[in-house]
């Protein structure tokens, strides 16, 4: 009988944590299996894109999400860093993790109750392989210019009416004091982004975003004649520097597979969005998982934006635009929304420097695990052209193996101890040795 065996692979993650008021940082080694979870937010990914061609999603997305993200929580959190985020006063949560997690939904893992993004006013800042362009520092002085980008296609009326009303809300809001200026332009092409698009401290997209997983580098903005992809972005930034601030409020613009070294793929081409702009030096990218329907991404937009305006931090705005986008309880769009970008960065007020906890991951060693569903039969001989290979046949256990060691080392010790006794015995004459052939000499070690 045949034995039937899958492979899994394990990761080894580093896992640090320290807050504001902690002088040294805690650390902790964990062995996970991601493909579960990876397969997961797949899933659910796929089933929210779907579902939100119906007019309402159903509660079901929320129970998934809650499940996923117990998993998630169990398998990459240990005890003592679940507990010391569940007993922190921390406000922000800043997340550094390594390229090859980018791609995860830690803003959704689930600790007692609620996630970590209702938890936390939190930000990702991810490491990377890639080489970052030289840019010029961007300095930022009120009133700050913002440049709305809206419905460049023309087919998503909800969208244009977003551009305007963001742009009627920074003219109210700048009657007492000018804080935002804004510019809104409905057709837009990629050369006109190319030129225009370093003129402003804050960019608002509203209209259509494409992901190609396959190719990156061609996801990007749909615009009135042609895309502005990510690989744009990244030729575009050498030089003055890019917007500080991004929002990109369209379907699946913070998509992103593993940042990662691949044959075939160029060290410098960009992972999507995102990565684009924060490899152009923008400090603050915000977009989406998922398809996001039209009224729940305006609602937002305009939640978030009156946070900012009122001196909030960049994580704080996300977050309060969160809570009220899932108080209004009809829609499960508050969930895909990730901020990358330091959480704790005020562009119109001051920048939190305390209050905070940092989240640091990165991955060590990988190895295949080989599981059997049942017990392999006995071992029957094999021949030279079977041989037996290490996954064939059952490994001893360290215990066995330092046993057999020990009993080695043991042998040789008495071994060792019998020549010194016999020498001198042999040298006091107490030993008389007597060779069968005097004129036969022992040969001499070389």
């Amino acid at each position: 009988m045949s034995n039937s065996k899958s492979s899994e692979t394990e990761y080894s993650l580093k896992i640090s944590i320290r807050d504001s008021d902690d002088a040294m940082r805690r650390s902790e080694d964990k062995s996970v299996r991601m493909p579960e979870i990876e397969h997961q937010w797949r899933e659910i990914v796929e089933k929210i894109n779907k579902k939100n061609s119906a007019s309402v999603i159903r509660g079901d997305i929320l129970e998934d999400l809650i499940r996923m993200g117990q998993g998630a929580c169990g398998e990459f959190l240990t005890p003592d860093i679940r507990e010391k985020l569940l007993t922190t006063r921390a406000r922000y949560l800043i997340l550094e993790v390594d390229a090859d997690l980018v791609h995860l939904p830690w803003e959704l893992l689930y600790l007692n109750g609620a996630f970590l993004c209702e938890r936390f006013s939190m930000g990702r800042i991810p490491g990377t392989y890639q080489k970052t362009p030289l840019v010029e520092p961007r300095v930022l002085n009120k009133p700050l210019d913002m440049w709305i980008v809206a419905d460049p296609r023309g087919d998503l009326p909800e969208a244009e009416a977003e551009g305007e009303m963001l742009c009627e809300y920074m003219d109210q809001m700048n009657l007492e004091e000018p804080l935002v200026y804004a510019d809104l332009a409905t057709s837009v092409g990629p050369d006109d982004v190319r030129e225009k698009i370093k003129q402003y401290d804050l960019v608002h997209f509203a209209g259509h975003a494409t992901y190609h997983p396959e190719r990156p580098g061609q996801s990007g903005w749909r615009l009135t004649h042609g895309n502005f992809t990510a690989s744009d972005i990244y030729e575009t930034a050498v030089g003055k520097a890019m917007p500080a601030l991004v929002f990109s409020n369209a379907c699946q613009s913070a998509s992103t597979a593993k940042w990662e070294r691949s044959e075939g793929k160029s060290q410098d081409e960009p992972f999507g969005l995102a990565n684009a702009f924060m490899l152009a030096g923008t400090k603050h990218y915000l977009g989406t998982s998922w398809e996001i329907k039209d009224k729940p991404g305006s609602d937002f937009a305009r939640s978030f934006y009156e946070s900012l305006l009122l001196g909030n931090t960049v994580g704080e705005s996300v977050r309060l635009a969160r809570d009220r986008l899932k108080q209004s309880g009809n829609n499960d769009s508050w969930a895909g929304y990730v901020l990358y970008g330091d959480p704790r960065i005020s562009y119109l007020g001051k920048t939190e420097d305390k209050d905070w906890i940092k989240l640091q991951i990165s991955v060590g060693a990988k190895s295949h695990i080989v599981t059997s569903e049942q017990s392999p039969p006995e071992t029957a001989p094999t021949s030279s052209s079977n041989p037996v290979t290490p996954s064939d046949t059952q490994q001893h256990s360290p215990f066995i193996l330092n046993l057999n060691h020990y009993l080695v080392v043991s042998v040789i010790l008495i071994g060792l101890m019998a020549g010194f006794i016999g020498y001198a015995l042999f040298n006091s004459g107490g030993i008389i040795i007597r060779q069968k052939n005097p004129a036969v000499q022992s040969p001499r070690l070389m």
